[in-house]
């Protein structure tokens, strides 16, 4: 939804960490391209799970609001 020049897309998909991890492990030869595929289709499958899970079950109460989004206060 964000409206970015092609530069600047193409800019920022080459510092993806996700990306850049996936290529050194290739590199490094500690991955294998089938090896990447299954876990990318496992991680998928974990993902539409909690999707599912999210829109099937019921919507949390409104007293829920604001779980964690403030971090607890370390001093009393």
């Amino acid at each position: 939804g964000v409206n970015r020049s092609a530069e600047d897309l193409a800019c920022w998909k080459q510092r993806d960490p996700v990306r850049r991890l996936r290529d050194a492990l290739f590199e490094q030869r500690y991955m294998t391209e089938e090896a990447y595929a299954a876990l990318e289709a496992r991680v998928h499958l974990q993902v539409e799970t909690a999707w599912r899970v999210a829109l099937d079950g019921d919507p949390p109460p409104a007293r829920a609001l604001g779980d964690f989004v403030y971090a607890r206060r370390r001093c009393p």
